[in-house]
């Protein structure tokens, strides 16, 4: 028996589909109006297959697309970035869940908190709260300084290559680093 040429493949090869990584979505700040409307049915905005629609089956994604594109442009969606074209229109994620929900839309169930995290974003400052962590971050890049310069000195004195100018300088420096410490 003599033995056909083959493609060089001996199995086909199936891709599988891939779910959502909802967790990763909802942390970013924007979404392409593309990427909320497949994440809106279920699918892998960035998936090589389709697969299937596992929300809002009674719409296609196309479909969606163009409405929350219509949306966006009237104003009923908060827009990041405009674009001619939905691919490239960016969009705030909880003004489309919200909009998606006054649509009668499902969310899925990993995109419902996504609203209360742009409430809390959102919410006053607590502007004592705010003074002491500045405070504490000056305070840190202080001696982050201070410790920067004096290797520095220490470095520019063990390769003895201080110019007379750079000398006075890293002095000028150092001194005012001291009396800003003696301030605190």
């Amino acid at each position: 028996m003599d033995k056909q040429p083959t493609s060089g493949f001996s199995r086909r090869i199936t891709p599988t589909v891939t779910q959502p990584d909802y967790p990763s979505w909802a942390l970013k700040e924007h979404w392409s109006v593309t990427e909320a409307a497949k994440l809106l049915c279920g699918r892998n905005p960035h998936g090589k297959i389709p697969g299937p629609q596992f929300y809002n089956r009674e719409l296609r994604v196309i479909d969606i697309i163009d409405r929350a594109f219509e949306a966006a442009q009237a104003g009923a969606i908060k827009v990041v970035r405009t674009a001619l074209l939905p691919i490239h229109l960016l969009v705030d994620p909880a003004s489309f869940l919200r909009w998606a929900m006054a649509q009668g839309l499902t969310v899925p169930e990993p995109l419902n908190g996504i609203g209360e995290a742009d409430a809390v974003r959102n919410r006053p400052l607590n502007e004592a709260l705010l003074k002491e962590r500045v405070s504490t971050i000056a305070k840190t890049l202080w001696i982050i300084d201070a410790s920067l310069t004096q290797l520095q000195v220490a470095h520019h004195t063990a390769m003895r290559v201080i110019v007379p100018d750079d000398e006075l300088k890293m002095a000028d420096r150092l001194r005012w680093i001291g009396e800003a410490q003696e301030q605190r």
